[in-house]
């Protein structure tokens, strides 16, 4: 693939249309002539722009430039490597990236930029190569979780399995995940091997004010949910999002998983005439409830 105009980033159109007058007029010189045989001659023969105005030249609008590059193990080292990598997912061009990043110096800075925007904007198949070089392992916990942040199911799982995160990594990265309600990450990794999450009341209100059911009762049905001691906090959560809740479906789901509580033991915490003005919609005796309760806490 190459890039075409209507799908050049604003912020790089400067430099699309600077390489398109290049090529016309190296092109109009016969440079690309011939099978690009005259190439290599041109380059040795001028100095560092010209062959970063090549490189964008195959960008844009010859990918045999590119291979024609990259066969002949020319070095892409200039201040302009995070363009030319950036550039090269642009066009869907993993053996550029890979040569790039297996080739030139990747220091921590353009190591973060660019986990930032292959985990932002990017493929599974450009992290894999990122993470296969030997950097601080600092920057891979960043790494992890700026996926977990941005929902990248597949490399969340793959860096779970390639490398060993302490508890206090995953669980920050299970919060990313549930905070930006990625809900298909979250079922990707929530019975990995590794994942032993730490539930607390931090993590029980992130994940009800997702709204969502289902990682509502898979973190309440979780090994290490204690229900005597967050039942009662998770039943309130629950209740005041209940009385804001507009459609009908996420109504009546929460409504049942909130009388599945009390069947599974909720009703022995509270007490009686809470449980039975709840089962009967008397929901301003429910409220009142929690008002003194907290009110009595924060005493």
């Amino acid at each position: 693939m190459i890039l075409k105009e209507k799908y050049v980033p604003r912020h790089l159109t400067n430099i699309y249309f600077k390489a398109k007058k290049i090529y016309r007029k190296y092109n109009g010189q016969g440079i690309f002539d011939n099978n690009l045989e005259n190439l290599d001659d041109f380059i040795r023969d001028n100095n560092a722009d010209f062959f970063q105005n090549i490189v964008w030249c195959g960008f844009f609008f010859d990918k045999k430039i590119i291979d024609f590059l990259i066969d002949n193990q020319y070095s892409f080292n200039n201040k302009d490597t995070f363009n030319n990598l950036y550039f090269s997912i642009l066009t869907n061009n993993i053996k550029l990236f890979s040569y790039i990043v297996k080739n030139e110096k990747i220091d921590n800075n353009l190591y973060t930029k660019l986990s930032h925007f292959i985990n932002r904007d990017f493929s599974f198949s450009y992290a894999i190569i990122l993470l296969d070089l030997d950097v601080d392992f600092n920057l891979k916990e960043n790494f992890f979780l700026q996926a977990c942040y941005y929902g990248k199911a597949k490399t969340v799982e793959y860096m779970l399995n390639e490398f060993d995160f302490n508890n206090n990594i995953i669980n920050e990265g299970v919060n990313k995940i549930v905070e930006q309600q990625k809900t298909g990450t979250f079922n990707k990794i929530f019975k990995h091997s590794k994942v032993n999450i730490n539930i607390n009341e931090n993590l029980i209100k992130l994940v009800v004010n997702t709204r969502d059911y289902r990682i509502i009762k898979k973190i309440y049905e979780h090994r290490n949910f204690e229900k005597h001691k967050y039942s009662i906090y998770l039943f309130e959560l629950l209740f005041n999002n209940y009385r804001k809740m507009g459609d009908y479906i996420s109504t009546e789901r929460y409504y049942q998983f909130m009388r599945e509580l009390f069947f599974s033991g909720l009703s022995l915490d509270l007490p009686e005439s809470v449980v039975d003005a709840f089962l009967n919609n008397k929901f301003k005796i429910v409220q009142d409830f929690f008002d003194n309760r907290n009110k009595i806490k924060k005493f």
